[in-house]
């Protein structure tokens, strides 16, 4: 099992939800019996030894080039 947590942060109506995006996440919700990590959660796993990353967000649609 890989040592690292990515997750996918989502702001859903106002408030920041982190969503696991790789294996080891999803098994850490797994073991919480959640959808989304919680940041305690995410702190346990820190101490526990797990780097935690955020998944990289897409630049908005707005700011692309048009073509």
């Amino acid at each position: 099992m890989e040592n690292k947590i990515v997750i996918d942060e989502r702001n859903v109506y106002g408030q920041k939800l982190y969503y696991p995006a790789n294996p080891t996440a999803e098994y850490l919700a797994t073991i919480a019996d959640t959808e989304t990590l919680t940041l305690r959660t995410l702190r346990v796993a820190k101490k526990m030894g797990f780097i935690v990353e955020m998944l990289q967000q897409d630049i908005p649609h707005i700011l692309r080039d048009k073509e």
